[in-house]
C-alpha cells in the first residue's frame, strides 16, 4: 500500500509543506538515555562492592547490562515515535499520518477549520519547538514538537483565510 505522501503526489493536490517532529521534542527521552548510559559505563569501569557479590558471577556486568538496556529502550522509543509521525499540509487540507503496523491517518480540509493555535510548554520553549493545534469543531489534531511552529501556524492561518474568502465564514456557508 502506498504511503500518504505517495498518494498525495499521485493526486492533484499540491504539497505545501511536509515534516516530522524534531528530535528536540524528545529531549527528556534522550536525556534519560544518556543518564542511564553513563550509569552503565560507571558500573562497568569501576570496582564496586555489591550485596550478594559472591553468588553472582559478574555483578558489574549484569548491572551495566541492565542500565545499558534501559538507555537503549529510551533511545529507541524516541526514534520510533519520531519515525512514525508525519504531517503534510497541502493546498486543500492538513494530513496527519501516525503509525507503522496500524496507521491512523487523519485529514482536516481547510473549509472545515475554525481555529489554529500554538502551544509551547516551558521545556519545549527552551529547546525551541512547539505544538500547533488545528481545530475544526469536534475534530482536531495537534502537530507536535515541530521547530518551526510559528511558520506552520502562519501557513495554515493564511491558507485558511484564503479558503474562507478573506475570513468571511458566512460567505462560505451560503
Amino acid at each position: 500500500m502506498p504511503s500518504l505522501k505517495e498518494r498525495l503526489e499521485e493526486s492533484e493536490e499540491e504539497i505545501l509543506m511536509s515534516f516530522k517532529p524534531a528530535r528536540r521534542r524528545f529531549v527528556r527521552e534522550y536525556t534519560a538515555a544518556l543518564v542511564w548510559f553513563i550509569i552503565a559505563v560507571v558500573l562497568l569501569l569501576f570496582d564496586w562492592n555489591f550485596p550478594f557479590q559472591e553468588e553472582l558471577l559478574n555483578p558489574e556486568l549484569l548491572g551495566s547490562a541492565f542500565f545499558f538496556s534501559a538507555a537503549l529502550i529510551f533511545f529507541v522509543y524516541a526514534e520510533a515515535r519520531r519515525y512514525v509521525e508525519k504531517y503534510i499540509i497541502t493546498d486543500t487540507a492538513i494530513y496527519e499520518d501516525i503509525g507503522v503496523f496500524a496507521n491512523r491517518s487523519t485529514n482536516l480540509p481547510f473549509m472545515k477549520l475554525q481555529r489554529c493555535g500554538i502551544h509551547r510548554p516551558f521545556l519545549e520553549k527552551i529547546v525551541g519547538v512547539g505544538d500547533v493545534r488545528v481545530d475544526a469543531g469536534q475534530d482536531f489534531f495537534i502537530i507536535k514538537g515541530i521547530p518551526n511552529a510559528g511558520e506552520v501556524h502562519d501557513l495554515i492561518d493564511s491558507r485558511m483565510r484564503e479558503v474562507m474568502g478573506g475570513g468571511n465564514i458566512a460567505a462560505v456557508h451560503q
